[in-house]
């Protein structure tokens, strides 16, 4: 009688644990489509090598007119301007890729580069006015080099050669004003670079950094894993579990946001890049294309570390999905 009535509590707990996480999906998937509309922030995303604007819970718009769309092309790693009026992407044609800029007012697409090196991960400066990219890819030192386009003239100029990891790759991040890019060096350590001076500095041990909106915080994977095992300390690369922090700038403090592994009691997560919200209030984590069948993407309270369900995604590569304000 003991055992089948701690059987039956233990059953009523699961029940009631089940139905609270469900609740609380629900009223967090309703919280974040209010956000999205208040605040109105849209969203841009890579799939199956088309562009398309995605909405919580799920909804999925292509981005650019049927006519511009070929079989063959696949697009990848879109990145908004700051005033969310055009998207730059990387499209893939045969052994070419190129850097096209979509104006989603006047309906008009442009292209701004192409290489046989390969281009990924795009990212916008704050000011408009130049378009960061990875490219030239070398399989011996697993790096790719850092370049910048300027938007007005076209110009390309490699920023840091051979110095970004390709096994932690992640899209480089600007500083809010511009001035500099964090991204992740070869040794898990994260490296600032000047654009203008190419003089490369060391800023935290980590990976896969992301700076705020304000200029306040940088969100970022710890480096390196330490493994402890009968007095034999070894360090071992990154895993996909590491743990999330956020820096503070100013008071040069770093906070734990969340271990990466069962994050949200989730078996199996594996989670990439971080965005931040244009008002730099919230942080949106999801999952990398390695499982498929569960990509999922939430969003954080900076402030309060309140996590919401944003939406359940279909697959895409890490750095393919970009935020922004109409």
């Amino acid at each position: 009688m003991v055992r089948f009535a701690v059987s039956k509590s233990i059953c009523v707990l699961l029940v009631v644990m089940y139905l609270n996480l469900f609740c609380c999906s629900v009223s967090g998937s309703e919280k974040v489509i209010k956000l999205v509309k208040d605040k109105r922030w849209k969203f841009v995303v890579a799939f199956n090598g088309l562009l398309y604007f995605i909405n919580p819970p799920g909804q999925y718009k292509p981005v650019l007119e049927a006519e511009t769309r070929k079989k063959g092309e696949i697009a990848n790693y879109p990145t908004f301007s700051p005033d969310g009026r055009h998207v730059a992407y990387c499209l893939l044609k045969k052994s070419i890729t190129y850097m096209f800029e979509y104006d989603l007012v006047r309906k008009e697409l442009r292209n701004l580069y192409k290489t046989q090196l390969g281009i990924r991960n795009l990212s916008w400066s704050p000011d408009g006015k130049r378009i960061l990219f990875l490219t030239n890819y070398n399989h011996d030192l697993e790096t790719l080099d850092l370049c910048v386009i300027e938007f007005a003239t076209l110009e390309v100029q490699v920023v840091a050669k051979g110095m970004v990891s390709a096994t932690q790759v992640c899209t480089p991040s600007w500083l809010h004003d511009g001035s500099a890019i964090l991204f992740s060096g070869r040794d898990g350590r994260i490296i600032k670079i000047d654009p203008s001076e190419h003089i490369p500095t060391v800023v935290l041990n980590g990976t896969c950094p992301s700076c705020s909106p304000d200029g306040k915080y940088i969100v970022f994977r710890d480096g390196k894993n330490t493994l402890r095992k009968k007095g034999i300390e070894a360090v071992v690369k990154t895993s996909q579990w590491s743990d999330y922090y956020i820096y503070d700038v100013r008071q040069k403090t770093k906070k734990l946001l969340f271990h990466g592994k069962g994050m949200f009691g989730l078996g199996g997560t594996v989670w990439q890049s971080v965005l931040w919200s244009p008002d730099a209030q919230y942080l949106m984590f999801f999952k990398s294309q390695d499982f498929p069948n569960v990509e999922e993407a939430f969003l954080m309270h900076v402030e309060t570390g309140r996590r919401f369900p944003f939406a359940k995604l279909k697959p895409f590569s890490p750095g393919a999905i970009d935020w922004a304000k109409y």
